[in-house]
């Protein structure tokens, strides 16, 4: 028997948006601007162990490849993804999610998913408690419910389907 341990201390992290590319400026200049505040804010949060997630929500880190290119580029420990499992808007969300989970400072689990071109769908929780799993994620998972039905009556449901899903 497999059990999803949260520490008892788990460092804060803060959730950063990237932003879009602005009026008059390219998509590689506002990365360029991303890395360099991101570099200037790893420095000084690492100095007071508190993590940077770069949250997977749509502009310039929509896709996979750009936002593990920011990461990268940073080179910071202090940096890494505030991984929202309904945020990719790809052929492929579960492929994206899984490439990113080795680099997620926090999770955000949402119930449904959106695949490019498609309507809504429920997402597979399974498989997505399975590649945090595989990752070695160790981190917060939240839920973050956004769907149609009356939250009062899903979230409670969500939650315990998700409890027993890590403590499995």
């Amino acid at each position: 028997m497999h059990s999803f341990v949260v520490s008892s201390f788990e460092p804060p992290h803060i959730r950063v948006f990237a932003g879009n590319a602005q009026r008059g400026g390219s998509k590689e200049e506002t990365t360029k601007l991303c890395i360099a505040a991101l570099e200037e804010c790893a420095d000084y949060a690492g100095r007071r162990g508190i993590f940077l997630g770069i949250e997977n929500h749509g502009g310039i880190v929509a896709e996979p490849d750009d936002l593990l290119d920011i990461i990268r580029a940073v080179k910071s420990p202090w940096v890494g993804i505030n991984l929202d499992s309904g945020n990719f808007h790809t052929d492929d969300p579960y492929r994206d999610f899984e490439r990113c989970a080795p680099y997620a400072v926090n999770v955000q689990m949402k119930a449904d998913i959106q695949r490019r071109g498609q309507k809504q769908e429920p997402a597979d929780l399974p498989r997505l408690v399975k590649i945090l799993r595989e990752a070695k994620y160790q981190g917060y998972v939240a839920l973050e419910y956004e769907s149609e039905e009356d939250p009062w009556k899903a979230v409670p449901g969500l939650l315990k389907r998700m409890k027993d899903l890590f403590n499995t």
